[in-house]
């Protein structure tokens, strides 16, 4: 992750020991005092302690990458084709002789597939229906954002409080508060690395798996592989978490530049995430951030 000259942090945010204590203080991912005296993790906006001390969201939001956000967000980081739940993304449910379109989110008869529903896909990878015909994905594109193919089913990852994400086996939280009243200040290169991908790194799957449901977005055939190459820039104004936006969105295929439909399916798949983190609330560790990752289209 790309972080801007030393300057630019606020003077007061904890460090990476301090974050480090509190994600071993949360025990089993709740969110509880951190050794170090000065910080805590914190709850983000629209969240607040339960009874047994972890963050849950408000009634009606739907924790989202960190973050509580109302149903049209989640619907939205879920795609056309999926819909928000309490316990994640979940496709939209079709006919026994009906399939979901990946790209529009309609329900399309297996017999009005044609000759495309018989498409073969190589071993190693399966059938999706994108845009009115058969697409061959990795196993995992054919599951909903957010969860990855074990065997027949499409299992979740670890669960986290909000205010926290998963990272190797446990839950790290990414906003954490002095306890003097200030605002709650977000880690964006901890939030980054794990919503997004490592810098220089493969994309995290929250930011491939729209991506590679639909390669037929980025020119390729049935069992076409290729490599998309992103760079992303995000802009905080004033360090403001609720104005967070990407100020640059690029990438190439190979080196050769996007179509515009695949152009569009990216900046969607950004935007989606940036609004997770948008959702989080309060004051960030750093004005800009840039990272760039790496997604493989196609087994």
């Amino acid at each position: 992750m790309r972080r801007p000259a030393a300057g630019r942090f606020p003077r007061a945010w904890p460090s990476a020991s301090a974050l480090a204590a509190a994600a071993l203080a949360s025990g089993a991912c709740g969110i509880a005092a951190s050794p170090d005296a000065r910080w805590t993790a914190a709850c983000p906006r629209d969240a607040s302690r339960d009874g047994s001390g972890r963050c849950a969201c408000a009634a009606g939001d739907y924790p989202l990458l960190g973050a509580c956000v109302p149903a049209g967000v989640g619907d939205a980081f879920c795609g056309p084709a999926a819909v928000m739940g309490r316990d994640g993304c979940a496709f939209r449910s079709c006919g026994s002789d009906e399939v979901v379109d990946v790209a529009s989110g309609s329900c399309v008869a297996w017999a009005a597939l044609g000759r495309h529903g018989a498409a073969p896909c190589a071993v190693g990878s399966a059938p999706v229906v994108e845009s009115g015909r058969i697409a061959c994905v990795a196993p995992d594109a054919t599951c909903p954002r957010g969860t990855r193919r074990d065997g027949a089913t499409c299992a979740r990852g670890p669960v986290c409080p909000p205010g926290a994400l998963p990272d190797e086996g446990g839950c790290r939280p990414v906003i954490a508060s002095d306890g003097a009243g200030g605002p709650a200040r977000v880690d964006v290169g901890a939030w980054t690395a794990l919503a997004v991908g490592v810098d220089g790194g493969p994309g995290r799957p929250e930011l491939c798996a729209p991506l590679t449901q639909q390669p037929a977005s980025f020119g390729l055939e049935p069992r076409e592989s290729a490599t998309l190459n992103i760079r992303i820039a995000l802009s905080i104004p004033d360090e403001d978490v609720s104005r967070v936006h990407a100020s640059s969105v690029d990438a190439d295929l190979a080196g050769a530049p996007l179509a515009p439909r695949g152009q569009a399916l990216l900046a969607r798949a950004v935007d989606t995430l940036v609004e997770a983190l948008r959702s989080l609330g309060g004051v960030s560790s750093a004005g800009v951030a840039e990272v760039r990752v790496r997604c493989r289209l196609t087994p």
